[in-house]
């Protein structure tokens, strides 16, 4: 595992890795953080899997990110992991969706009821 320092994970840098396309260095950044239970990194590990990012696209790798962050009431994860179960198990992605909402989460469409 890379090292990291006492300080706390930077969601803004890690934007700007992702809007440079820069994954692989999202990835090395997030990864230490996502292990250490840094629910905005998590999210960010959950994207870079069920996209495919500088890694080899891995839902179910995905899924277990984003239940971590999940776990930890981030709104994100929530609807994150809502997208991702869409296909798969539409009843779970609402609920994901019900809680990401429930969370403060604004969804950009009516997805749920």
């Amino acid at each position: 595992m890379a090292e990291r320092s006492n300080s706390h994970y930077e969601f803004e840098k890690a934007l700007v890795l992702l809007e440079a396309k820069q994954y692989r260095e999202l990835l090395q950044y997030a990864l230490p953080y996502a292990t250490a239970g840094e629910a905005d990194a998590q999210v960010q590990m959950g994207l870079l899997y069920s996209l495919g990012l500088g890694v080899v696209s891995d839902p179910d790798e995905a899924e277990c990110w984003l239940m971590e962050a999940a776990e930890q009431d981030h709104p994100l994860a929530w609807n994150n992991l809502g997208t991702l179960l869409h296909d798969k198990d539409e009843e779970r992605s609402r609920e994901c969706y019900r809680r990401a909402v429930e969370l403060g989460f604004a969804p950009a469409c009516g997805l749920v009821d």
